[in-house]
């Protein structure tokens, strides 16, 4: 783990991943809840880092201890060019966290519509039950009183049919 030290020591998951890069380390490597710096460059959203890691080789599909993928962290934080990027190199956007949760429905309930726009374009299904019962169709909002971001969300997701639907 020497370099994922030096690499959390930087100011960007871009600077993170030019260690790694630069002293020929691995880029999967983990820190203690199996997250990698591509993770870290998806969640904070860190377009250059992502791209630089996946141009590397990481892996958009490898899931820290509770399940959660960059293509979720990207997705929970409503960062659209990171998010394409991972589906570009194969991301899975149907990856449960650990509670069955999809990025689909963290970018649902999280307010994010181009998160969803790109998910549902890359084939993500709005029907995935989490362990809650919920689906991106029927996530709850709150006490009973949706948002307008969960007015567009639901908006965005209405006209959706699977091809196995039509």
């Amino acid at each position: 783990l020497p370099y994922i030290r030096q690499a959390r020591g930087s100011r960007t998951p871009y600077d993170a991943a030019l260690v790694l890069i630069a002293n020929g380390a691995d880029v999967e490597e983990e820190d203690h809840d199996k997250a990698t710096v591509l993770s870290t460059a998806s969640q904070e959203g860190h377009m250059l880092g992502t791209r630089l890691l996946l141009e590397a080789a990481a892996d958009p599909n490898h899931g820290k201890r509770n399940g959660s993928t960059p293509c979720y962290k990207a997705a929970q934080g409503g960062h659209a060019d990171c998010l394409r990027l991972l589906i570009a190199a194969g991301a899975r956007v149907d990856a449960q966290f650990h509670s069955g949760a999809t990025p689909l429905l963290i970018a649902a309930g999280s307010g994010k519509p181009e998160a969803v726009k790109l998910l549902l374009a890359a084939a993500a299904d709005p029907n995935m039950r989490a362990r809650d019962g919920n689906t991106p169709r029927t996530l709850k909002y709150g006490r009973g009183r949706p948002t307008d971001g969960a007015i567009a969300r639901a908006e965005l997701l209405l006209p959706y049919k699977r091809q196995d639907q039509l």
